[in-house]
């Protein structure tokens, strides 16, 4: 056999070799984006659904801020277990908490504040990051989550008086 035709058979092997390590994550992930226009999160019912530890002791944090259970929604993805967040809102309306189990950290909590100009303020925990985009004005605060809020609300920075209309 000639070095050219053993250089090539190495290169389709390696290349099948690849093909198979790659290729059923890029098609289970394909699958999942694909269907994102069709697919949303469903109610879970009306009985509660336990969150795991790590989501529980951050939802008993927000029970103590004065927030309280709305609950469970879930979203089915191709190839995936069922995956749940547990929703919390706050008495007036104007602000409702997720938390989400997370790989990194165990959980992830986020806070959606809304103000009567239709400007959102989100507050991710524990981790944020800015999205930099010009029609839509974001900034990081670090803080807590008790502290989370007011900062929203003390931020006007942040407002826009055209928000949603993308001309700030």
């Amino acid at each position: 056999m000639s070095p050219e035709r053993l250089l090539a058979l190495a290169g389709l092997v390696t290349a099948l070799l690849l093909l198979t390590r790659l290729g059923p994550p890029a098609v289970r992930s394909w699958r999942i984006y694909a269907g994102t226009r069709s697919r949303r999160m469903a109610d879970a019912g009306p009985l509660e659904i336990p969150a795991p530890p790590a989501v529980a002791a951050r939802l008993e944090e927000l029970r103590s801020l004065g927030f309280s259970r709305i609950g469970e929604r879930y979203i089915r993805l191709p190839n995936t277990p069922v995956r749940y967040d547990w929703v919390m809102g706050e008495p007036s309306g104007e602000t409702y908490a997720l938390g989400v189990v997370s790989v990194i950290g165990g959980f992830l909590v986020a806070l959606y504040s809304s103000f009567d100009d239709s400007t959102w303020v989100m507050t991710t925990f524990p981790r944020g990051e800015t999205i930099d985009r010009r029609s839509t004005p974001r900034s990081s605060t670090p803080v807590s989550r008790t502290r989370s809020r007011p900062t929203g609300r003390r931020s006007p920075g942040l407002r826009c008086s055209t928000a949603g209309r993308g001309a700030c």
